[in-house]
């Protein structure tokens, strides 16, 4: 990442984009292995590139059943989007796909906390 200077940001999009065509194209499994290349050149950084590729990693994750990473994943973007984009469709997508998390998992509190937010 750092070797990539001010062109960071056009490769996390350019990997985000590329996971979503996996993801469209029913492989997921590839599309995983991309976004956590993609977060792992991110390592700790707050933006909402990384939230986005969070967000996208935990709808994967959710879809798969892998709810505790999914759960991770997804509270982190939220938490980016709700403090620095002030809500927005990002973050309705995220809460939705928590909401669906929780209905998964049998937390129906916590499905209906998160779906709260959404009205």
């Amino acid at each position: 990442r750092e070797s990539l200077g001010g062109r960071a940001g056009m490769t996390l999009d350019l990997w985000r984009v590329h996971a979503e065509a996996l993801i469209a194209s029913d492989m997921p499994a590839r599309a995983e292995r991309a976004l956590a290349e993609a977060l792992a050149a991110c390592g700790d950084e707050e933006s909402g590139r990384s939230a986005e590729l969070r967000a996208l990693r935990g709808g994967l994750l959710t879809d798969a059943g892998r709810y505790e990473g999914a759960e991770a994943e997804l509270l982190r973007a939220e938490r980016f989007f709700a403090t620095y984009a002030g809500g927005g469709s990002h973050h309705a997508e995220v809460v939705r796909t928590l909401v669906r998390l929780y209905e998964n998992t049998d937390r129906p509190g916590d499905a209906a906390r998160w779906r709260a937010k959404l009205e």
